[in-house]
């Protein structure tokens, strides 16, 4: 069994710390998500309007999906359009 079936525990951690560490890479994704969006929107605006317009059609896309976790991944797109600017 690998450690993703078991949360961890056979990989020697325990459930909570495969939490935790799936937590911060989430975090640190969205960081990196955040911080290529507005180096892309500062480089040109030509980049700008393309990256803006992209970012939009999967937060669309990610809404269509539905669930919860389609919604949720929509609004943190959101919140990277407004970070960024928008």
């Amino acid at each position: 069994m690998s450690g993703l079936e078991d949360g961890g525990a056979s990989s020697g951690g325990s459930p909570g710390s495969w939490a935790i560490g799936t937590s911060i890479d989430v975090e640190t994704s969205l960081a990196l998500a955040r911080a290529c969006v507005r180096a892309l929107i500062k480089l040109s605006p030509d980049a700008a309007g393309t990256v803006r317009a992209e970012l939009r059609k999967e937060a669309v896309g990610l809404e269509m999906k539905g669930g919860a976790h389609g919604h949720a991944a929509a609004t943190a797109l959101r919140r990277i359009l407004d970070d960024a600017g928008q």
